[in-house]
């Protein structure tokens, strides 16, 4: 019961990309904090306090940046043989 209660304020877990938690263990680990098994929960309009119409899965993202932009790939030659395939 004591974990539960401290699983509504947050639980921080680490666990290896292939080799970690099973999805019966959240099951679980959600229905004893008092959250639904799916993840999603029900948001509702803040100026109408009416609720969404679908619930919602919420959670971190990670955005990446594609690091390759053109500036560092484009480069020109004067003179010497070229191809127009490439």
């Amino acid at each position: 019961v004591r974990l539960s209660e401290q699983m509504r304020r947050g639980v921080s877990i680490a666990t290896p990309v292939f080799d970690g938690a099973h999805e019966a263990d959240i099951n679980i680990m959600l229905e004893q904090a008092g959250l639904h098994t799916s993840g999603q929960s029900q948001l509702y309009d803040g100026r109408t306090g009416e609720p969404f119409d679908r619930k919602v899965t919420m959670g971190y993202i990670y955005m990446l940046k594609l690091h390759h932009l053109v500036d560092d790939k484009i480069h020109a030659r004067s003179i010497g043989p070229y191809s127009l395939v490439t």
